[in-house]
């Protein structure tokens, strides 16, 4: 990957590691008393390599008085950040790529410290960089790296994915070794920590000359995280929440949004709502307790709170009026609940605090059986109520009225995405490729998409399908495409990062998606990865379900099949793979229709003027 690609991915993972500082990570904690127990207690220069948002250095400047710090980073938003953080007449931050040919200073260093960015220098890159350090340590320096054990490593390739960079490579104990002779020094420490996982880190030292300080241990006191928070939000002018979700300061609100659990990076829909509303925005999250942006309970102690979903407090639940109480205390003008069961459990609260309800169905909470029994009596209140109702598409805006909500109160809004400035895909090269991206479960239908390749392959032989996600469905689907004889046309990729998933859809031929109506009546709300494959200029070739049916224009932005009609869809798989020229026309007009109709700037805006309407009837 291109520097300036990395560098763009370092900027903008400059939010995650203000949430490890705010909220705390136990990754960094240990790596902190890692690396302050390591230094020699006399040491006067330090250096730090990778220093992200300046904690590390922060923390030796605190501890080690006498030194100063030279502290640098390929990414201009994480020096721009650590200087605002942690500005000192002991530390200099730099904006630097380590790995270029450029020399690191002319200063010699007492210590050198790694903390998670040794494996993320490039193999090939690795050993000039040493040899550029040897050159600046002394005699007696150390060099100090944290960093994943190649263990863990494998298990984020093939179960979490979405926790790995740009560049992530194996240091064993080997490669470790190497490093020390390179530097001309010996190991002192290579231990295996366990953080989550029974040794995920490895915690290392090079010395040259002498051994490090033998017992000493330094632990860092980095003070509270509401602290911590109040820093952020002074210095750099944003609230950070959990999970890395940036709130910034804005003058208009405040609004609540309201969140059954912390939003994964996959559910890019709600960290949206969170981050770019145009309203000073609070988080609420419901479980495993109810909390705002700092992580603290809404009602206090945690033990407390935790259990009161279902105790009573007079007629209302008793965790109501803690509820309401937090809505009058942040002065909230408006609630906007994520998810039907969240607007449910806000309904009461609301009306206590007189706070408008704006409740944004998805998906499963408008359709499954067991959601809709569970609910039954909450859904019929929330309709009484004088609560804006928003659906992700048509078929749910119908579904919604027929369960009871008022036809005038219930408002059409599609879940959008945000590509960037990426320009669209170019059809023209793109090989005989089908892209899927779903979790394995019973309404993606991800058997029948692989029936309908198998029954294309017999018309086009040399087309591929490569299928993205994971679930309890996939050890069958893998079993039916051996059945089928088309095993070795399919890639099972299983989970990946939103940029391998990106770029393998820009580049494939189309996008395959046979959506059908689960057992269980659960459905498609507003499918994401449709709506992504369209902004990337892809056709899609899927089925006549829910927000599909919104999204896709049949025979202009892809084509659509009735469910389970497996065959229908093999012929519009074969029409496409046989015409890149059909298929780059509609690649063309599925970017233009979704970047009118589906562009986050499109959709925030819309449910942005709900909120301000239900702000001005109150």
């Amino acid at each position: 990957m291109e520097t300036g690609a990395i560098r763009s991915y370092y900027d903008a993972f400059s939010v995650m590691l203000l949430s490890d500082y705010v909220h705390g990570n136990a990754r960094l904690d240990a790596a902190l008393e890692h690396v302050l127990s390591s230094i020699p207690e006399g040491a006067t220069r330090i250096l730090e390599l990778g220093c992200g948002v300046g904690v590390v250095a922060d923390a030796i400047s605190q501890h080690f008085p006498n030194a100063s710090v030279d502290a640098l980073d390929l990414s201009v938003e994480n020096v721009s950040n650590a200087i605002k953080l942690f500005a000192s007449e002991r530390i200099h931050f730099d904006v630097r790529d380590i790995t270029s040919s450029a020399p690191l200073s002319t200063e010699k260093y007492d210590a050198v410290v790694m903390v998670d960015v040794l494996e993320h220098v490039p193999e090939q890159e690795r050993d000039r960089l040493v040899l550029a350090l040897k050159e600046r340590m002394n005699d007696n320096s150390v060099f100090i790296a944290t960093f994943p054990s190649p263990s863990f490593q494998n298990y984020l390739r093939t179960q979490s994915p979405d926790g790995l960079q740009p560049v992530d490579e194996d240091i064993s104990g080997e490669v470790f070794e190497h490093i020390a002779r390179l530097l001309g020094g010996s190991v002192d420490k290579f231990e295996f920590k366990t953080i989550w996982r029974t040794g995920d880190y490895v915690h290392g030292v090079v010395t040259r000359g002498v051994k490090a300080s033998a017992g000493r241990r330094i632990r860092h006191q980095p003070g509270s995280s509401r602290a911590r928070f109040e820093r952020v939000k002074e210095r750099l002018g944003v609230r950070i929440a959990p999970q890395g979700i940036i709130l910034p300061e804005r003058q208009a609100g405040p609004i609540a949004v309201v969140v059954p659990n912390l939003p994964t990076k996959s559910e890019t829909f709600l960290r949206q709502h969170l981050s770019s509303l145009p309203f000073q925005t609070h988080a609420l999250v419901a479980s495993p307790f109810w909390s705002d942006e700092t992580g603290r309970p809404v009602g206090g102690l945690r033990a407390v709170t935790k259990g009161l979903t279902f105790a009573r407090w007079g007629e209302h639940r008793a965790d109501t009026p803690l509820l309401a109480l937090w809505l009058r205390a942040q002065k909230i003008r408006c609630v906007v609940a994520e998810y039907g069961p969240t607007a449910v459990s806000m309904l009461e609260a609301c009306q206590l605090a007189r706070v408008p309800l704006i409740a944004h169905f998805h998906g499963y909470d408008a359709y499954q059986s067991q959601t809709l029994h569970t609910c039954r009596e909450g859904y019929r209140k929330l309709f009484a109520s004088p609560a804006t109702i928003v659906a992700v598409s048509s078929a749910m805006r119908a579904q919604l009225i027929a369960l009871g909500a008022d036809p005038t109160r219930v408002h059409v809004i599609p879940c959008g995405a945000n590509l960037g400035e990426a320009p669209a895909a170019d059809l023209s090269g793109n090989p005989c490729v089908a892209v899927a991206v779903g979790r394995f479960v019973e309404k993606k239908g991800p058997w029948l998409t692989i029936a309908a390749f198998a029954e294309a392959l017999k018309t086009v032989p040399d087309a591929r399908l490569v299928m993205f996600g994971d679930g309890p469905l996939l050890p069958v689907c893998k079993d039916i495409s051996r059945v089928l004889g088309v095993a070795d046309r399919i890639e099972f990729r299983g989970s990946a990062s939103h940029a391998t998933v990106l770029q393998a859809i820009r580049g494939a031929r189309l996008f395959v998606q046979h959506s059908i109506v689960a057992a269980d009546g659960d459905c498609e709300g507003s499918p994401v990865a449709v709506v992504e494959a369209q902004l990337s200029g892809i056709p899609v070739v899927s089925t006549k379900h829910t927000g599909i049916v919104d999204a896709v224009e049949d025979g202009v932005t892809g084509f659509l099949v009735e469910e389970r009609d497996v065959s229908a869809m093999a012929v519009r798989l074969a029409e496409l793979f046989l015409s890149p020229d059909r298929a780059a026309e509609m690649g063309r007009a599925a970017r233009e229709r979704a970047l009118s109709r589906y562009d986050s700037t499109v959709t925030l805006a819309a449910l942005a003027d709900l909120v301000s309407q239900a702000i001005d009837r109150n």
